[in-house]
């Protein structure tokens, strides 16, 4: 469940320095709008939580579990203003997209569960199979590549950055 590698060393290496000059670069704008409080640091460390998980994640249901941690808590971030009606109504909308896509995503997983009859990843060890070319894999290979691009595609993140007015730092978290 769970790779140790020199790859995912290398990824948590660079998503912990990303995470920290996210904070450093982040923390004038928020101290000038009073957003500058604890629940800010907690979000974004469980947030790099879901991000380690998911780099080390050898089954589906942990890359599953990596992806919510990190999700929930981006929504909580996205939403951080209070007192601002656009940064809550952004909120919303990124909920909403984004249960959309984790339901396909846990649909596509289902799916490739239920064809191959194990949960582990296709690119851990002994457990790849013959190809997703194969015609019984094409769909739920499509289906969850799709929804995980969704989940981390530059368009959303553009879209909530110009909706929610969070700064940039906070928002580029969004395109993990």
């Amino acid at each position: 469940m769970f790779v140790s590698d020199p790859m995912a060393s290398v990824l948590k290496m660079f998503t912990y320095i990303a995470v920290a000059l996210c904070l450093v670069y982040s923390r004038v704008y928020m101290a000038e709008r009073g957003l500058y409080r604890g629940e800010y640091f907690v979000l974004a460390l469980f947030a790099t939580l879901g991000m380690m998980v998911m780099i080390s994640a050898n089954h589906f249901l942990t890359l599953y579990l990596g992806l919510e941690l990190m999700s929930l808590c981006l929504y909580s971030l996205v939403a951080l203003n209070r007192d601002s009606a656009v940064s809550s109504e952004a909120a919303m909308k990124y909920f909403v997209l984004g249960a959309i896509a984790s339901g396909l995503l846990l649909y596509g997983m289902s799916m490739i569960y239920g064809a191959r009859a194990r949960s582990r990843s296709p690119r851990s060890p002994g457990a790849r199979p013959a190809s997703c070319r194969a015609t019984i894999l094409r769909r739920p290979c499509w289906l969850s590549g799709w929804c995980s691009s969704y989940r981390a595609s530059r368009s959303r993140w553009a879209w909530c950055r110009s909706t929610c007015g969070s700064p940039t730092c906070t928002t580029a978290r969004l395109r993990r």
